[in-house]
């Protein structure tokens, strides 16, 4: 299956409310990527809005040679955005039944991860142990799942903290 310049290479993900695909670019077939779209006509502006969301706060979070891509095809949308080579902490946590060491280290690469979205003025929102996903071999974690996310007003805040 095709989606825009992207095959589908498998479903990783079905629910009510969205489906998650790995997919590559088709003039890049070693460039992976992950492919969210909508599965809801119901309310189909709100889940068109959190798609958008997503797609918004994912791109200011990701490096600058990772992708990330907002797509409307046939009335659909999709939001692509880099694929990262990991499990998510739940899985981490009931295969490998980590260590109180593991579990430090790996807590302390969540935290940093969160720190780089709060510097950003960014609010998670929906931070569970299936939005984190984890590379052990490399130490590095990643968080997904930002259609809750939102964007903090800096003027809001400073005055908030400043009074």
């Amino acid at each position: 299956m095709k989606i825009a310049s992207y095959t589908i290479q498998e479903k990783l993900s079905d629910t009510a409310k969205t489906s998650v695909f790995a997919a590559c670019r088709t003039d890049n077939p070693g460039e992976r990527c992950i492919i969210k779209c909508n599965n809801t006509a119901q309310d189909a502006e709100n889940a068109e809005l959190s798609l958008r969301n997503e797609y918004e706060i994912s791109r200011q979070l990701l490096e600058p040679d990772h992708l990330s891509d907002y797509l409307v095809t046939d009335g659909q949308q999709y939001f692509v955005r880099h694929y990262f080579e990991g499990i998510t902490l739940l899985e981490w946590q009931r295969t490998y039944k980590p260590g109180l060491a593991e579990i430090l280290n790996v807590c302390s690469l969540i935290a940093a991860k969160l720190g780089q979205m709060h510097s950003k003025f960014l609010i998670h929102k929906d931070l569970s142990p299936t939005n984190v996903l984890i590379n052990i071999e490399k130490e590095q974690v990643n968080l997904i799942d930002f259609d809750l996310s939102s964007r903090l007003d800096q003027k809001s805040y400073f005055v908030e903290t400043t009074q």
